[in-house]
């Protein structure tokens, strides 16, 4: 699987960087969050099923990464402001 930065990187030397207007830039940028939220969201799914039961003891288990997701970064001070 690639990671979000790597298919960023691999978007940038790909291109004519320095031809590409700014407000393509910032929808690569934006995709490249989108990449890393749902790769933090599928690794938080993956684990749960795969036997992850609090471990810490706290209580903070949540039904879906998408959960996990919004408490841990959105409601952090994240400039993330939706979990769609």
């Amino acid at each position: 699987m690639q990671t979000a930065t790597s298919w960023l990187q691999e978007q940038i030397f790909n291109s004519d960087w320095k031809n590409i207007s700014g407000e393509d830039k910032l929808k690569l940028f934006e995709q490249a969050k989108e990449i890393e939220k749902q790769q933090i969201i599928d690794a938080y799914d993956n684990g749960f099923s795969s036997g992850y039961d609090d471990a810490q003891g706290d209580g903070a288990i949540f039904e879906e990464g998408k959960e996990y997701f919004a408490e841990t970064y959105v409601s952090k001070g994240s400039d993330e402001t939706k979990t769609n």
